[in-house]
């Protein structure tokens, strides 16, 4: 991206001339296309009622599967819209058909609704084994290959950890996932956005992301992959309404596609929105979009790592745009709090958030600075000083 293009994206993005936010990673700063197409339809809901508004609506809200499914590279109908990543994640996670004795592999940086749900199933009777990270920070696939030596249900993946950019070989790890009949589950919350996610090319089961980071949309919107060849063989959705299915007397049938997986009861402003995120992300090419987050983070790692008193805890495969640091004698959520009074926004999740990431490598929390291709290096100065 050249400097004209950044300073146009810029221009579209209301608050860049408010903050200096590298808290990407939590919520994006919302282009003018989603402000607008929020504002749009809420205008509507104002004016003719909101039912009357979903049907005159209608066409846009069947594109939304059409850009979703272009994005994941996959088939419009194992596209779900849901309000967010963690419910992505429950409703695949929930589908699986687990029974006592069955067994789950997962890795170490879960986040915590995903090491939620695996404490559920433990406390069910099914066996969770997890996977160590190497050196780099990355899934060891030589631990994941013996860890899969015994018959297991489910391998739960993580694509980009919340708290350093590691990027896993998730592609590999599905895989050797598949040849031992394991289905795959990938969480990619901190991918999808931010580099290519290729569904086909990475051949998981499962893929759960949400609108509001690296994709720029609203809250409240999320993304659910699910490979319509498992359709029948998963466990009917618990949470269901008129959309989910259809009633006839005492029988219900699931709905077809991926309706199967949402509600209709939701915030029908916020799915246009979520449209209009991922309209821009294929305008501007997610390669040209990882790139440049990639050169920042670089930027910023090196900045930080220079800084006398900081201390960077990425691990030596990080090229995301996610970046971990502490400040010497500092409480991270005290940097993080100092920072806002100055109209710099980062991140300071503690343990809880992803637990084994952060205790594998010594820490109660950190803070988490995430650049997107609108900041700078101006901005990284900012930060910096």
């Amino acid at each position: 991206m050249d400097q004209a293009a950044i300073d146009q994206l810029r221009a579209e993005t209301p608050g860049c001339a408010h903050v200096t936010h590298f808290n990407n990673a939590g919520a994006a700063l919302m282009p003018d296309q989603v402000i607008d197409a929020v504002a749009e339809f809420t205008r509507r809901e104002i004016e003719i009622g909101s039912y009357a508004a979903q049907v005159e609506f209608a066409d846009r809200f069947e594109r939304v599967y059409d850009a979703a499914a272009g994005l994941l590279n996959c088939d419009r109908n194992a596209i779900s819209i849901t309000s967010g990543g963690s419910e992505a994640w429950w409703r695949a996670f929930m589908a699986v058909p687990l029974e006592p004795g069955d067994r789950i592999v997962a890795g170490r940086g879960e986040f915590v609704s995903s090491a939620a749900g695996l404490a559920k199933a433990r406390a069910d009777g099914v066996e969770v084994v997890t996977v160590p990270t190497l050196a780099d920070g990355t899934t060891d696939l030589d631990a994941l290959q013996q860890a899969l030596a015994g018959p297991t249900k489910l391998v739960c993946l993580t694509h980009v950890p919340m708290t350093q950019g590691v990027i896993n070989p998730v592609a590999e790890a599905t895989a050797i996932a598949h040849e031992r009949g394991a289905l795959v589950l990938l969480d990619a919350t901190q991918s999808v956005g931010q580099i290519p996610v290729d569904v086909a090319a990475i051949g998981c089961d499962f893929m759960t992301a949400t609108g509001r980071k690296w994709l720029r949309g609203p809250r409240g919107t999320g993304l659910l992959y699910v490979d319509t060849k498992l359709h029948d063989r998963l466990r009917p959705p618990v949470f269901v309404d008129g959309r989910s299915g259809a009633w006839s007397g005492d029988d219900y049938q699931p709905a077809s596609g991926g309706a199967r997986f949402e509600l209709g009861e939701r915030s029908h402003s916020a799915v246009l929105g979520l449209l209009a995120a991922i309209e821009l992300a294929a305008e501007l090419g997610v390669d040209r979009i990882a790139g440049r987050v990639h050169e920042l983070a670089r930027l910023l790692r090196f900045r930080l790592a220079e800084t006398p008193g900081v201390t960077v805890h990425d691990a030596t495969a990080a090229t995301a745009g996610i970046v971990g640091f502490s400040v010497d004698g500092w409480d991270d959520s005290d940097v993080a709090s100092s920072l806002m009074a100055s109209h710099i926004t980062v991140a300071a999740p503690r343990a809880m958030a992803s637990f084994h990431d952060l205790h594998d490598r010594g820490l109660r929390s950190i803070v988490r600075a995430a650049p997107h291709y609108y900041n700078t290096g101006d901005e990284i100065d900012v930060l910096i000083e």
